[in-house]
């Protein structure tokens, strides 16, 4: 997945305000890479459902 600079710096916000709402037993994994990959997932959800992209 290729990003902008701008999709990048909205991604990274919206990691943080993740960080910050601790969500907890959301991400079970073995891996920082299976992490990193369901974290992006859950945010485009989150971006899909929130209306950001039509």
């Amino acid at each position: 997945m290729n990003l902008t600079i701008a999709q990048y710096k909205a991604l990274y916000e919206e990691m943080l305000e993740v960080n910050e709402e601790n969500i907890q037993g959301m991400f079970v994994v073995s891996k920082e890479e299976e992490l990193k990959v369901l974290a992006m997932q859950f945010l485009i959800n989150k971006w899909k459902n929130e209306n950001y992209y039509e």
